[in-house]
């Protein structure tokens, strides 16, 4: 089996790796011999970067998002549309900026670009046709847009783009936004050509290009793909202490205010009926105690104030 070539390099074959790892098909030192006819070979054009299970939690996410972007394109266009929601793809950066025309609306963290609505160029043309009252055919002529539909195309991206994020948000992502102008023929991600992304796309029937996909740097989905929120910024030391110093100002603490206790007899307790008074051995000037989760820290003097039965802070121990 000859190695084959791809744009990406060598795509390996079983006799390949056999020859890079100095082993031959009929080596007696191999522990466990293998039929090469049983070995697949790895496509090495596409990065594999989730388990089964990972996998399928972005496949949940997409099938959450995408029919909402969906809903929204249609109700934009008021026309139903032949789309339908794909599921995510892993990509080298290179591949997920794509032939042919485009634009593409970068989605914000702050200052940073997060992520890109990108939006075939034709599919875009037929979407402003229609926002202008046509009724042609979705995939428009691919021709250079007016400022007032270059406008109308914005908006509509925008719209798409918050339907995404919104779901984005829902499942513990930070607030991405949609900011900035639409940029042609580029994705506007600082990334090296062969970083891996992550594309969600909504498909064309009979067409092998997705007109619509929001393409997203692996990192920024990792956290869904994990099944866990995304990593909260840490606060800085004098913010967690004054977050500290604000729970512990307002914490409730119970109080008890104690009097002296009564020695007495079991005949004298046995022998109590209502109206009958027991006396303690305190005066009425003398102080009581105040404790706080059974630790004594002040002393007081009993009275009232309007109204109620109160406590003056005599002295604190």
């Amino acid at each position: 089996m000859p190695e084959t070539t791809s744009q990406l390099g060598p795509v390996r074959s079983a006799d390949a790796v056999r020859r890079r790892l100095g082993v031959s098909k009929g080596d007696t030192n191999t522990p466990t011999p293998v039929d090469p006819a049983e070995v697949q070979d790895f496509d090495w054009t596409t990065p594999c970067l989730y388990t089964l299970t990972e996998r399928g939690r972005l496949e949940n996410f997409a099938s959450r998002t995408l029919p909402g972007v969906r809903a929204a394109l249609i109700k934009a266009l008021r026309a139903e549309l032949p789309l339908t929601p794909q599921g995510p793809a892993t990509l080298y950066f290179h591949q997920a900026c794509g032939e042919g025309s485009y634009y593409a609306l970068p989605l914000r963290l702050e200052s940073a670009v997060a992520g890109v609505l990108r939006i075939d160029a034709a599919f875009a043309g037929g979407c402003v046709e229609r926002l202008l009252g046509g009724s042609g055919e979705l995939r428009g002529q691919g021709r250079e847009l007016s400022p007032l539909e270059n406008s109308l195309l914005q908006d509509l991206c925008a719209t798409l783009a918050e339907a995404f994020v919104q779901v984005y948000r829902d499942v513990g992502g930070p607030a991405l936004a949609a900011a900035g102008e639409l940029v042609t023929n580029r994705l506007p991600l600082s990334l090296p050509s062969e970083h891996e992304v992550v594309q969600f796309a909504l498909v064309q029937t009979g067409q092998a290009k997705p007109p619509l996909a929001f393409v997203f740097p692996h990192e920024r989905v990792d956290f869904i793909a994990q099944g866990l929120s995304a990593p909260a910024v840490m606060p800085s030391s004098d913010e967690c202490r004054a977050r500290l110093l604000a729970a512990l100002n307002d914490a409730d603490l119970a109080g008890e205010i104690w009097l002296r206790s009564a020695a007495t007899t079991m005949n004298d307790v046995l022998a109590l009926e209502p109206d009958d008074v027991l006396l303690l051995p305190q005066g009425i000037n003398e102080p009581v105690e105040l404790t706080i989760q059974g630790r004594k820290l002040f002393e007081g003097l009993l009275g009232t104030q309007h109204g109620q039965y109160a406590l003056e802070i005599l002295s604190v121990h």
